[in-house]
């Protein structure tokens, strides 16, 4: 297929121009600053994580997605024997009881970071062709999310798709653990056991009614008591590896709070290991209830939380937030997570859209 701005490929019938761009765009990618050192990263074994997946489809996205849930395609933008940008897609639809049902929308696309890029400032054009490809099947799909995750200081990536109208909708953001953080709370951290369960399908509920009813999420109220239990439960049951933690007040003993912590791997040889550490702290979950607000129970399960993962040498500690949320920006910037990555959410172009951007100078470069 051939554009004003190159000709269109798919992936697998260009590989060797894609592996060119993808391999340039992870040198490119730099390191997550919070701990300081360049990640050794297998170059060629990262370009096969962020490919493979879509060098294997065999039938195209719409009749993967009918037939399993999901469907993937990927595309090539060739200037001459340049790869000048790529963009992939992931179509998804959830149901309940998938576990990101409990946060993501039934059906959305997503397009992959390290899999969606464009060489230079002046491929961005040529970028937005491949939105236009892809858009096309989104649409037929009949899927009215898109998100795409970018890294935080790419102001290029950023810029352009904030111009298509997508807005941020998550926050990956880090901290160390090894800077003790003090708490005045007078409430009790501890480890939850399975009396806990129903406080913490109780808590979790709550928020994710919260981000359904008051965020862009596009994430479904009244889920499933059942299948958040599983959650909770599959929580309580890893807790070997790292712990479930409930604040509790001391005068009534009921769980005010929860913090479900977990150890996370980018292993060697994917596109992650390129700006994650290869082991990090994750907060899963970290909520008070209504009850307990303004008495400093966020404040004592994070510092507890950090005070775990120091003691078992776990210096990268990771979060996501909702960005529109109004609670979680301001509190997690207090407690010293600073965005690492962030996730836009916006809508597929419509048919035949006009391009509204404004053309960037031939002579630029990025």
């Amino acid at each position: 297929m051939d554009s004003a701005e190159g000709t269109i490929r798919l992936t697998q019938d260009a590989r060797q121009a894609a592996h060119a761009l993808i391999r340039e765009g992870i040198i490119r990618t730099p390191p997550t600053p919070l701990w300081g050192s360049d990640p050794a990263v297998d170059l060629d074994h990262a370009i096969t994580d962020v490919l493979e997946p879509f060098l294997a489809v065999i039938t195209d996205p719409l009749s993967q997605l009918a037939a399993s849930r999901t469907g993937r395609q990927s595309w090539i933008s060739l200037d001459g024997q340049r790869a000048a940008a790529a963009l992939s897609i992931t179509l998804r639809r959830v149901e309940p009881g998938d576990p990101e049902y409990a946060y993501l929308p039934p059906a959305y696309a997503a397009l992959g970071m390290a899999g969606t890029l464009a060489d230079r400032r002046t491929d961005l054009p040529a970028l937005r062709e491949l939105f236009r490809t892809a858009s096309n099947i989104i649409n037929e799909a009949g899927i009215e999310q898109v998100t795409v995750q970018i890294r935080s200081g790419d102001w290029m990536m950023g810029s352009f798709w904030r111009e298509l109208g997508f807005r941020p909708d998550s926050v990956l953001a880090a901290r160390t653990s090894t800077t003790e953080m003090a708490s005045t709370s007078d409430v009790r951290v501890r480890t939850a056991h399975t009396a806990d369960v129903e406080a913490l399908v109780e808590m979790s509920r709550q928020e994710q009614d919260f981000h359904a009813l008051h965020t862009r999420t596009g994430s479904v109220a009244g889920q499933s008591v059942q299948a958040t239990r599983d959650t909770v439960m599959s929580w309580l049951e890893t807790g070997a590896s790292a712990p479930t933690l409930v604040a509790q007040d001391p005068r009534t003993a009921a769980v005010v709070g929860c913090a479900a912590l977990m150890v996370l791997t980018a292993p060697p040889g994917t596109a992650r290991a390129s700006y994650l550490p290869a082991t990090h702290g994750y907060l899963a979950l970290v909520n008070v209830d209504e009850s307990g607000r303004g008495r400093g129970v966020g404040r004592a399960l994070t510092a507890a939380a950090l005070r775990w993962f120091a003691e078992h040498d776990i210096e990268a500690v990771m979060l996501h937030y909702i960005d529109d949320n109004p609670l979680s920006r301001p509190f997690w910037s207090r407690m010293g997570f600073a965005p690492v990555a962030e996730t836009l959410r916006g809508s597929p172009l419509p048919p035949d859209a006009p391009d509204r951007r404004e053309q960037p100078r031939k002579d630029a470069d990025r």
